[in-house]
């Protein structure tokens, strides 16, 4: 089974760490490894599909305001062959994405393969679990 959200996320995290590169590289940021950062699915769906919280988790390391950091990187961000459109910065540093039309067309081809098996999984397959329902 195709899992389109981590071929996504994937493709935000090497298209950040290639942008960070070329930033090093042109003298913009600091010759210095990148920091860990997130990838989630914002609550608001008006912020992106993913947001990353590169900018903000490199602040110290960058001597940056994550904001600055962010616009930055924003302009080196490259989406060519990915399932990327286009990308924002908000508030004090979030890199918002938003997936092009062809991640939406390649979650409904597989869901159409896959038929009756999409979304089944094996995870935790053979273990047991205890489930607790605790009422307030």
């Amino acid at each position: 089974m195709k899992n389109l959200m981590e071929v996504a996320t994937e493709e935000i995290r090497q298209t950040v760490r290639d942008a960070f590169a070329r930033l090093v590289k042109a003298g913009e940021f600091p010759n210095v490894s990148i920091p860990e950062f997130v990838i989630e699915v914002p609550a608001e769906r008006t912020h992106g599909d993913f947001s990353a919280n590169i900018a903000m988790a490199g602040a110290r390391t960058l001597k940056m305001a994550p904001r600055k950091s962010a616009e930055l990187l924003l302009n080196a961000l490259q989406f060519e062959n990915t399932y990327l459109e286009h990308a924002e910065v908000a508030g004090p540093g979030f890199l918002n994405f938003f997936l092009a039309s062809s991640w939406y067309s390649d979650i409904l081809a597989t869901i159409h393969e896959e038929g009756e098996n999409y979304g089944r999984t094996n995870l935790g397959a053979g273990k047991k679990v205890m489930v607790e329902y605790v009422s307030a």
